[in-house]
C-alpha cells in the first residue's frame, strides 16, 4: 500500500499540534483519508496510563493490609505520637498554674517581711529573706518544711502546693481517660491482628499495652491492669495479681487487700494474647505475698498456658505451704491437691493447649477443679490454708514448669454458676 505526499506532510501537521507549536496557515493541507501518528500515538497514551493507575491501584489494595498488619508500622507509630501529644498538651495547663503559684509565693515571702519589719521581729525576717533569696536561684518549692521552720513560712508553701496539687489532679483525671481510650484502642488493634494470624506484630501492641501500665501507676486500666467484677463476684475476693505494671520485683495486688507479692527467680515475657506474664521454670521460681493474712484461699483461679514443661515431680500451682499445696498436677499430668499428700483426680491436662482458666474450689471435706469454667474433676480432700506461695510449693523444688497470666483467690467457695460467670467476664474483649 502506498501513501501519498499528502498524507505524509499530515504527520507532521498533527505531530506540531500536540507538541503545542502552530504551523503557518499556509503549510496546512486539508486531511486526506489518513489521520496521522497523532491520534495513535493519544490513544496508547491513554492506554498506558489507564494501565498505570489500575497497577498502582492494585499494589495499594495489596499493600494495605500489610501496612495495617505490621506492628510497628504506621498503624502503632500514629497511635503513639497522637496520645504523647496530647499528654504533652496537658502539661501546659500544668506549668502555667504551677509558674502563678510560684508568683504567689514569692509575693506571699515578700509580705511576710514586711509584716515582720512592721512588728520590729528581725529574728523572724532573717529566714524569710534567706527564703526569697534560695527561691530565686533555684525556682523550686520544698514538700517538707524542716524543724524550727517559722508558721507563716509553712502556711505559705501549703498555699502553694494548694495550687499545684489541684492542676496535677485535673491533669491525672484528664491523663487517665485519654490513657484508657489509648490502651483501648491498642487492643483492639491487638486483637485484628490475633485474628489475622499476626502474632508478632500483635507482640509490639501487647508490650505498648504492658509500658504504659508500668508507666502509668494504679491510675492507668490496661488490658489487665484493672479487676472489675459483679459485685457477688469480687466478694471475699482476698487477692488479684495480673502482673501488668510489675514495679522492680514486685507484683500489685488489685483486691485492695495490698497483699503485693515478692517475686523470686520468676522471669517475665509479653505474650501477645495475654500481655504480661510470669514463668514459674527454676526450682525456686515462686511469687510470695507480703502479707498473707488468716483468710483461707477456699477459691483459687488462674490463667495458665499448656502443656507444661516436663518434670519428674509434681508441679506446683498455689501452696498453703509445707505439704499443704492447693493445686498441683503431677508427673503424669494428673490434677489434684496436696493437702497432706497428693490426691488425684481423675482429670489429665496433658490435652490442653494454649491459655485455660483453671479453677480450684475447696469445700469442707472435698475439693472440685474447673477448666475454662467447666466442672473436670472432684477429690475427696480439702487444703483450706491461707495462699502464702504462687507458682511453687511452700519448701520449694517444685516449680509449676509454665506461664501464668492471672491468679486470683477468694476467702469463700464459689458456686458452679459463680465460676462459670466469673469465665465469661475475665474472657470479655479476648
Amino acid at each position: 500500500m502506498c501513501i501519498s505526499m499528502t498524507e505524509l506532510n499530515e504527520v507532521p501537521a498533527v505531530a506540531s499540534k500536540c507538541a503545542g507549536i502552530a504551523r503557518p496557515a499556509e503549510a496546512r493541507r486539508a486531511p486526506g483519508p489518513f489521520l496521522g501518528w497523532g491520534p495513535a500515538i493519544f490513544f496508547l497514551r491513554c492506554k498506558l496510563r489507564c494501565l498505570s493507575i489500575s497497577v498502582l491501584f492494585a499494589l495499594l489494595v495489596l499493600s494495605a493490609p500489610v501496612a495495617h498488619a505490621r506492628g510497628d508500622g504506621p498503624s502503632l507509630v500514629a497511635l503513639r505520637s497522637v496520645y504523647d501529644e496530647q499528654k504533652r498538651m496537658f502539661d501546659k495547663p500544668l506549668e502555667e498554674k504551677r509558674a502563678e503559684a510560684s508568683e504567689r509565693y514569692l509575693a506571699d515571702l515578700q509580705s511576710l517581711v514586711r509584716y515582720m519589719e512592721q512588728k520590729g521581729d528581725d529574728f523572724g525576717v532573717r529566714p524569710v529573706n534567706k527564703e526569697i533569696v534560695r527561691f530565686k536561684a533555684e525556682k523550686t518549692v520544698p514538700e517538707e518544711s524542716a524543724a524550727g521552720t517559722p508558721e507563716l513560712l509553712k502556711k505559705a508553701r501549703a498555699r502553694y502546693y494548694e495550687i499545684v496539687d489541684k492542676a496535677k489532679a485535673d491533669r491525672n483525671g484528664q491523663l487517665k481517660t485519654l490513657t484508657q481510650k489509648y490502651v483501648s484502642r491498642l487492643k483492639a488493634q491487638r486483637s485484628r491482628l490475633l485474628s489475622n494470624s499476626s502474632p508478632a506484630e500483635a507482640t509490639l501492641f501487647a508490650e505498648e499495652i504492658a509500658r504504659v501500665s508500668s508507666e502509668g501507676g494504679d491510675s492507668i486500666s490496661s488490658a489487665k491492669s484493672e479487676i472489675r467484677l459483679p459485685q457477688n463476684l469480687s466478694r471475699d475476693l482476698r487477692l488479684a495479681y495480673t502482673f501488668e505494671g510489675i514495679s522492680g520485683r514486685r507484683v500489685r495486688d488489685l483486691s485492695g487487700w495490698r497483699r503485693h507479692g515478692a517475686m523470686m527467680g520468676v522471669k517475665t515475657r509479653t505474650d501477645p494474647a495475654e500481655g504480661v506474664v510470669c514463668e514459674f521454670k527454676g526450682q525456686y521460681d515462686a511469687i510470695e505475698p507480703e502479707q498473707v493474712g488468716e483468710d483461707a484461699a477456699i477459691t483459687i483461679s488462674a490463667r495458665v498456658q499448656f502443656p507444661l514443661a516436663q518434670s519428674e515431680q509434681a508441679r506446683v500451682l498455689a501452696s498453703g505451704g509445707f505439704g499443704k499445696d492447693h493445686v498441683v498436677v503431677d508427673e503424669r499430668g494428673i490434677l489434684g491437691t496436696g493437702a497432706g499428700g497428693f490426691t488425684p483426680s481423675k482429670f489429665s491436662v496433658g490435652n490442653l493447649k494454649g491459655w485455660h482458666d483453671l479453677t480450684f474450689v475447696c469445700g469442707r471435706t472435698r475439693t472440685a477443679f474447673y477448666v475454662d469454667g467447666k466442672a473436670v474433676g472432684v477429690v475427696e480432700a480439702a487444703c483450706r490454708e491461707p495462699l502464702k506461695v504462687v507458682g511453687n510449693s511452700g519448701a520449694g523444688g517444685r516449680p509449676w514448669c509454665g506461664s501464668v497470666s492471672s491468679l486470683m483467690a477468694w476467702s469463700r467457695s464459689l458456686s458452679s454458676a459463680e465460676v462459670e460467670a466469673l469465665i465469661k467476664v475475665l474472657r470479655q474483649g479476648k
